[in-house]
């Protein structure tokens, strides 16, 4: 299984088209899964079609009964597979795009088992007030 880090800073086009840096290309195989965050993130979540059928089924153990039928309704209504072409390019679309409010300057984040697709503006400021919502000091480098 992948493990995505660092950030790229990239652009998306009118066409809702992103480069995947060649580095990060191999791992997806020619297939990708995009998502909108349960967590209401504003931004996309890429996966590794591999990784996306782990998260899923890791997540099932979590629910049962009318959860995990809420779960997968909520999971397979805001994701959708797509082609990463010859070229490195994925086609995120409209909606992932708006969700996301996705302008020309993005970045690409590496999150351990997939990729965050963010507008390089609201990335800054999350990453600002998300500083106050842990404690560093806990950190040992």
């Amino acid at each position: 299984m992948s493990n995505f880090g660092g950030h790229y800073d990239i652009t998306i086009d009118d066409k809702t088209r992103v480069f995947i840096p060649a580095k990060l290309r191999d791992e997806f195989n020619g297939k990708a899964v995009v998502c909108k965050p349960l967590n209401k993130m504003h931004c996309i979540f890429i996966y590794t079609k591999e990784a996306w059928n782990d998260f899923v089924k890791r997540s099932e153990q979590l629910y049962t009964g009318e959860a995990l039928v809420y779960f997968k309704t909520y999971i397979n209504s805001t994701m959708n597979e797509l082609a990463v072409d010859k070229q490195g390019r994925l086609t995120v679309g409209q909606e992932f795009a708006e969700y996301a409010d996705l302008t020309r300057d993005i970045t690409l984040v590496g999150a351990d088992t997939h990729l965050q697709l963010w507008d390089r503006d609201t990335l800054a400021q999350s990453l600002a007030s998300a500083s106050t919502s842990f404690d560093p000091s806990l950190l040992s480098y």
